[in-house]
């Protein structure tokens, strides 16, 4: 039987991303084998010069631009414009995180690509989204819609609340974009149409915050993220054994019952203070948490896990990073990965995608491109000029070919 081939295989996306959201989303699509064409101005995506070096690459282009192709285009220039047309009436997605309006300054807001191309899907990931609202043209980062949406940490009651701390406002909204772009894929082979995806960074960590804020709605006060008597039950989070951090999470009555008998405290299941989850999340502070630190204090993290996880308790290490890059869970997973940057054949160890296929092989991560390296390649094959066509635009110029002038 002949191995498939990966889901996207023959998809044309169109990438003028930048940064964290857009990028991450069109190499979730790299991954699944789509032909990626990432669109940078003269001077390449901003984040080209961002971050700590790896040999002379930016490690922030490199956690995002594997397997996708580098053109480099003046859309400034009239003739560049020209050559962006050409690339969206071959492409089947365009996805895009700038602020509102800056393709339409262009010239190629959605009804302009709509012409150009009816089967072209249209994704955009921005803070606020396209459509009208207070918001819509404001600036955001991560940490911007993490407030503003609620996702934030309320750790202790006398401090302030903090952020997660790494860019869930980016990956979860670039996750649900990959996914609506499937869901358009798929609609587009039985009517044959493209379709506008207006994906908000609010929208997504709004949803994210479902229980906090659905639980407000309904009891009429507010759920804060991280505080211990808002949880619903106890003990649940991270605590301290002799040598490191683990998380603990009991939820339910006979899952609080097993934790009670593996750190030796069944007296605690006769106590009515402790009868219910949201009791024990009112009493975890004076009375669960002073029994637990007093157990953990006397075994590691690894022989806290081994009890608990043994009496049926959910139970982990808290990892480090650099423990992340050599766990066995995350090798077997092939969660971490090694590929290439282009540009001096560096190699770079990085997480890998999450999306599996079963029984299907996964692909070989492709480089990560040198600014402008495909640009002939993808004019001829994507927009189908000829040699004399494209050096007239390197002449004007409106188009730049790595290591040509």
């Amino acid at each position: 039987m002949a191995e498939r081939r990966p889901p996207l295989h023959g998809v044309r996306v169109l990438d003028l991303t930048r940064f964290v959201a857009g990028p991450y989303c069109t190499m979730l699509l790299a991954d699944q084998g789509a032909d990626v064409v990432k669109v940078e101005p003269f001077g390449g995506e901003d984040t080209r010069a961002l971050d700590v070096k790896l040999d002379g690459v930016s490690t922030y282009f490199l956690r995002f631009n594997r397997s996708k192709k580098s053109i480099c285009v003046d859309l400034k220039h009239a003739e560049g414009r020209g050559v962006l047309e050409r690339l969206v009436r071959s492409a089947d997605v365009l996805v895009e995180n700038f602020r509102p309006g800056v393709l339409e300054r262009l010239g190629f807001g959605w009804p302009r690509l709509r012409e150009l191309n009816p089967r072209l899907i249209y994704a955009t990931i921005t803070g606020f989204g396209h459509s009208p609202s207070p918001y819509r043209d404001r600036a955001a980062f991560t940490p911007i819609v993490e407030g503003v949406a609620g996702t934030v940490i309320y750790r202790n009651e006398d401090e302030p609340p903090t952020i997660t701390g790494y860019p869930v406002g980016d990956i979860f909204p670039a996750s649900l974009a990959a996914g609506a772009i499937g869901m358009a894929l798929y609609r587009r082979t039985h009517d044959n149409e493209g379709a506008r995806i207006d994906m908000a960074m609010y929208d997504a960590m709004v949803s994210m915050n479902e229980r906090a804020v659905g639980m407000a709605g309904m009891v009429g006060r507010d759920f804060l993220p991280g505080r211990a008597s808002d949880l619903g039950s106890a003990p649940s989070g991270v605590f301290q054994a002799s040598d490191g951090f683990l998380s603990i999470s009991v939820v339910g009555d006979r899952i609080w019952e097993r934790f009670c008998a593996a750190i030796e405290r069944p007296d605690w299941t006769e106590d009515e203070r402790l009868a219910t989850g949201p009791g024990r999340a009112a009493h975890f502070q004076d009375v669960i948490k002073p029994g637990m630190e007093t157990w953990l204090a006397a075994r590691t993290r690894g022989e806290a896990v081994e009890r608990l996880s043994e009496a049926g308790v959910p139970a982990a290490e808290v990892a480090r990073p650099l423990e992340i890059l050599d766990a066995p869970q995350a090798r077997a997973r092939d969660m971490i990965i090694e590929y290439r940057a282009a540009e001096n054949g560096v190699t770079a160890k990085v997480v890998g995608n999450p999306i599996r296929f079963e029984g299907e092989e996964k692909l070989e991560p492709g480089d990560a491109p040198v600014l402008g390296q495909h640009t002939v390649e993808v004019l001829r094959e994507w927009a189908e000029l000829g040699d004399e066509e494209i050096d007239a635009l390197l002449a004007a110029p409106a188009i730049r070919q790595a290591g040509r002038s």
